[in-house]
């Protein structure tokens, strides 16, 4: 009986809680932002898994893809920028794709700053902490597989999967690229209004276009070339895919 009153007592405090912040974030003329991505080839949602086709002449199917974002700014049409996240770890393999929710101030925004990858003082050997420092959830920690001990660096986009080149179902080759070192850190502007009003949430959607990604500006041909670790001679291939990753992401 005292713990049922004990648990009744501590979900009515937390209710509490979240009710007096949502009141102190209205109170200062506030609203709530929740920013989120999805897989999609053109208008199709894509999971794990799912197989799709290319206009290369073959198919793809994914059994991993994770993708780092850092730095992201809202930006307002007088381009004053609001400081939203630091980092941002994508997984397709998760069905929580939120990347944010975070109250911001009232105004009209125009879209988003966001990198591609982490910058220097988050990756290599001049990196401000060691992967080991980093608690478990955070997205920097090893246990996150996205960490390669033997390069001291952070890989920025993990893609795995099999390509299907005959288009016959028949998913006989795998491909690895996994994008890293610093050469390969993008910082864009992606444009994407919406209005922060005071007591509401908007919502805001990022699609990562398969279609896009492989599409007519990546020139890498992806069935002579499966894997690319972004060593030495690989690099302009990964250039050219990390190229095309940021641009499909809109």
């Amino acid at each position: 009986m005292k713990k049922t009153i004990l648990f009744i007592t501590l979900g009515l405090l937390l209710n509490a809680c979240t009710k007096d912040k949502e009141q102190y974030y209205n109170d200062l003329g506030k609203g709530k932002l929740q920013l989120s991505w999805e897989l999609k080839n053109n208008t199709t949602p894509i999971g794990i898994e799912q197989s799709f086709e290319t206009i290369k002449n073959y198919n793809v199917k994914f059994s991993a893809l994770k993708f780092y974002l850092s730095d992201i700014y809202a930006i307002k049409e007088d381009n004053s920028k609001i400081y939203v996240k630091d980092v941002y770890l994508g997984d397709l393999n998760t069905s929580d794709k939120q990347i944010i929710s975070n109250y911001l101030p009232q105004g009209k925004y125009k879209g988003f700053g966001i990198a591609f990858g982490l910058p220097k003082q988050l990756n290599g050997k001049g990196a401000v902490k060691t992967p080991a420092e980093y608690p478990e959830k955070n997205p920097l920690h090893p246990n996150k597989e996205m960490f390669w001990t033997w390069s001291e660096g952070y890989q920025f986009v993990k893609l795995e999967g099999q390509l299907d080149t005959a288009q016959n179902n028949n998913f006989n080759t795998s491909f690895i690229y996994h994008l890293a070192t610093n050469e390969m850190y993008r910082t864009v502007f992606i444009a994407k209004p919406f209005e922060i009003t005071a007591q509401n949430t908007s919502q805001v959607l990022f699609t990562l276009d398969l279609a896009t990604l492989f599409g007519n500006n990546l020139t890498v041909n992806v069935p002579n070339n499966p894997i690319n670790q972004s060593g030495v001679t690989d690099l302009a291939n990964a250039n050219n895919f990390m190229d095309t990753f940021v641009k499909s992401f809109k």
